[in-house]
């Protein structure tokens, strides 16, 4: 307890003792200790909502970009070492319907608020552009390695349960696209309490955990991926 004395009518020598403070401060530390666990969780739930916000954003983009390109969808990359509209990232008409201009340098709908650094890569070098996200490459189309020209949005045979864009790691061979296993399987990012965001054709948000990314034989495919990509049909 405070020790106080009353000389000539003041009060002197008025404190806490050692036993005193140190009570409090373990109350203050445990208090710590339990508080902060919950705040961590709830900033990790307010970053996944955040993140979904975004996807849809893109999502309404996408609705609007196939409405207008006679049901096409953009492309996911065009060839290594290139750039252009065939990047769904410098793809002026995609970003228009969100509001962005190609190659987005500030944070924005196309980047993750659990993404520390948007605009690098995970080796440390600089991506084009700040975006936290990948198109996936077997529902859109690319031209890396074998050409692919895109696909339309009757070609989709579960448009519910194929993937369109996903939270990506930054790899720096493709930064900004995810595929199946022996394409970029690996650049999907598990950046929410080991969930990854991804956003379907159907315009749905949902989460995905690495097990849900296992190797399978054919994945082309798993509806998951478009089902079984043919691209340059009428």
């Amino acid at each position: 307890m405070r020790r106080c004395s009353l000389c000539n009518g003041t009060v002197r020598g008025c404190g806490f003792t050692l036993i005193e403070l140190l009570v409090v401060i373990g109350v203050i530390s445990l208090l710590i200790a339990i508080l902060l666990p919950g705040l961590a969780k709830a900033r990790t739930r307010v970053r996944r909502t955040v993140c979904s916000t975004h996807l849809r954003e893109i999502a309404v983009g996408l609705q609007v970009y196939t409405d207008t390109n006679q049901d096409w969808y953009p492309t996911a990359e065009s060839p290594e070492g290139t750039s252009g509209p065939e990047n769904w990232w410098e793809n002026g008409a995609l970003l228009s319907t969100i509001g962005l201009e190609p190659n987005p340098d500030e944070r924005s709908v196309l980047t993750c608020p659990a993404d520390p650094e948007p605009d690098r890569c995970l080796d440390g070098s600089l991506k084009v552009c700040r975006a936290s996200y990948g198109a996936n490459t077997s529902a859109f189309g690319m031209r890396r390695g074998r050409s692919k020209q895109g696909r339309r949005r009757h070609q989709v045979k579960a448009p519910a349960e194929a993937l369109a864009f996903a939270d990506a790691a930054g790899k720096a061979q493709a930064p900004l696209a995810v595929g199946w296993q022996g394409c970029v399987s690996d650049n999907f990012s598990f950046r929410h309490d080991k969930l990854c965001s991804v956003l379907y054709l159907d315009t749905h948000v949902g989460w995905i955990s690495s097990d849900d990314l296992q190797p399978v034989e054919r994945a082309w495919e798993d509806p998951f991926w478009g089902n079984d990509p043919c691209f340059d049909r009428p």
